[in-house]
């Protein structure tokens, strides 16, 4: 979904889901970098969201790069997992 969508550059997951020790009602803690091309709307993220909870049939965390509370940014750095990167066209 995020290559073929185009609106997300890179994609980590952290928290549960990252250290190993989800439960089977855990969300997926995700953090993700938008494109250029993106605007980073609030349609984006509902957008992605409302898509990858659907396919994972999960609840999903969604979080922006460079917009994540001060008190979770250590243990994030700490946790998260590149999952998806675009490749640049060239």
């Amino acid at each position: 979904f995020l290559a073929k969508d185009g609106r997300v550059s890179k994609a980590w997951i952290f928290g549960s889901f990252a250290r190993g020790d989800d439960e089977p009602d855990s969300d997926v803690d995700l953090m993700v970098k938008y494109s250029e091309r993106a605007s980073g709307t609030l349609q984006d993220y509902a957008d992605i969201k409302f898509y990858l909870e659907n396919l994972i049939k999960k609840r999903i965390d969604l979080v922006e790069e460079g917009f994540v509370k001060p008190f979770a940014e250590k243990s994030i750095v700490k946790d998260k997992i590149l999952i998806y990167e675009s490749i640049p066209f060239s």
